[in-house]
Parts: structure tokens; sequence; C-alpha cells
């Protein structure tokens, strides 16, 4: 019930599977045609448990007909060695084995996540959280990346120490997978321009709100670029304070990484309740309209806070 709940919390699978229809239309209704004809209705029962309907023994023919019909269904096949980014092709293993399927999508998305992080190629699985939660810490992994791998490591976990899945869970699973390679791969590809060049993606956004350390609403207001460099204010809503900042931002130096800022507070512009210690560096990560960050001394590599924010 656990693992069926949870799925539903991140599923949208009704969009997903009018997409597929939609695309194999005549593939899947042609199939579905032949298959369900030996199916025939023996009861229908209705009660306060629900509607109980009971086919006779020929359907079990039919739903492996179908099965059967879905594996054959045009696919994006792995080609020179790349990570499919489609896992339609799986569903014939999910049919037979939902769990092998399940396992075999989730080495996949470990493979697009290995050729997107080479960081986290020798980390092994039970770790793997760990060592992602300190490259989003340190800037080095897409914050959206994070949370797409981590729910679905979690599924895995959870299906792994299940006594059996079955098929709708190992279909739901291939969804989540197959959209876990699709952040991958678009967090590597946010930063290459159409010629195949890096994009400076410079100026980011000028205004975020957000909180620092969990505790206290923060707000960045950028005023100023010059190249790489801006200068801009911070406040803290609570208590009055405001302070100016000066600092930095870049692209990674491997291609698809998000923007990378730095910055520090060099003194009041309105002195409110809350003090500022001035001897101490914000480092963030920017992907898009969010903004994952740290907050340590300045020559200290230990994380004093964390803080996030948003385009505001």
């Amino acid at each position: 019930m656990e693992f069926t709940w949870r799925m539903a919390t991140v599923l949208v699978w009704p969009a997903v599977a009018l997409v597929v229809f939609v695309i194999y239309r005549r593939s899947i209704t042609s199939s579905l045609t032949a298959a369900i004809e030996g199916a025939r209705l023996k009861r229908l029962k209705a009660g306060p448990g629900g509607i109980e309907v009971e086919l006779d023994t020929t359907i079990g023919a039919a739903g492996r007909d179908v099965a059967s019909a879905l594996a054959k269904l045009p696919t994006s096949a792995e080609e020179d060695g790349q990570v499919p980014t489609s896992l339609v092709d799986l569903i014939g293993q999910v049919s037979q084995d939902p769990r092998a399927g399940m396992r075999t999508a989730f080495g996949l998305v470990r493979r697009a996540l290995a050729d997107a992080y080479p960081q986290l190629r020798s980390v092994d699985p039970d770790h793997l959280m760990e060592a992602m939660r300190r490259l989003a810490r340190r800037g080095e992994l897409s914050r959206e990346v994070e949370l797409a791998v981590g729910q679905l490591y979690e599924l895995f976990e959870m299906s792994e120490s299940r006594a059996a899945v079955d098929q709708a869970q190992g279909y739901d699973f291939l969804m989540l997978a197959e959209g876990a390679i699709h952040v991958i791969l678009r967090s590597v590809q946010a930063g290459i321009s159409r010629d195949g060049e890096e994009s400076a993606r410079l100026p980011i956004r000028s205004r975020w709100r957000g909180q620092y350390n969990g505790d206290y609403p923060i707000t960045l207001h950028i005023l100023r670029w010059d190249g790489d460099e801006f200068s801009g204010e911070m406040s803290y809503p609570g208590s009055g304070t405001v302070t100016r900042v000066t600092g930095s931002a870049r692209t990674s130096a491997r291609d698809g990484e998000p923007v990378l800022m730095t910055w520090k507070e060099t003194a009041y512009a309105d002195e409110g309740t809350r003090r500022i210690e001035f001897n101490g560096r914000y480092d963030a990560t920017v992907s898009g309209q969010i903004m994952i960050g740290s907050w340590r001394y300045q020559n200290s590599p230990r994380v004093v806070a964390d803080f996030d924010m948003k385009a505001d």
C-alpha cells in the first residue's frame, strides 16, 4: 500500500498512456482487437466492496497477446552505446518479470547519471543519494536531477523489499525512469546552444526570494552586472536588515552544468535587528528559476547553513 501510495504522488500515468496510445494507436488497436476477441465476461457483481468482474480463463492468453504486441511496437532503441530516451522497449520485460524490468530501467538511469556526472560512476547504490547530495551542495549537480533520481531510487528500494511487484507498478516505474533520464539529459543540454557552443546564460534573474537555513526569509536583488561580476542587495524581511553584496556567476568547466554563483555581504545598507557575519560567503547553483546553495566562512570548507530561493 505504501509503495502504491508513493507511486500515485508522482505519477501522471493517464496523460502518458494517452500520448503512447495516440502515437502507436494503429498497432495497439489492431493487436488489442485480436487479443480481446477470446475474452468473455463470466460474472459481474456489485456490492459494498465495489464492482467485481470475472473473465473466463482465455483472458490470460489475451493479456499475453497484448503484452507481446506492445513489446513489438517501434521503439527508440539503444544505439552506439547511448542510453535510450524511451523505455517502451522494456514493456515486454516488465510484462514477463516486473522486478527484472524495473532493475533494467534503474540501471539505465544509473548509466545516464554516470555519463552526465562522472563523479558518480564508482558510487555503489547504497551511497548514491548521499553522493548526489554532496555534489548538489557543491553546485556540481542539478537540484532537479537530485530530486528526480531520489524519488526513483526510493521507489526502487521499496520494490526490492516487497515480496511481489505487479505489472502495473512495473509500467509506472518505467514512466518515472524515463522521466528521470530526460531530466538528466536536460541538465546536460541546458548550457549548450544550437551550434554546440556553451551558452553564457548571463545575466540570470535579478530578484530571488527564499529561506535561509529553513528559518529566515531572505531575498537577493541583483542591481548591476559587469561581465560575470554583479552587485546588489540581500534583505532579511523579518528583521529589516539589508546588506550590500558583490559576487560572480559562471558556467562550469564541464558542459551542461547549471550557473554557479558565489557572493559575499560587504556592508549594511539598512541595519535592522539581525546582525550579519561579513566574514563568510554564499555559494549557489542556479538551474532555471531555482537557486540552491550554502553559506560558509570564507576560508573554511565546512557548510554552516543551507538556503534555497526561487526567482521572484
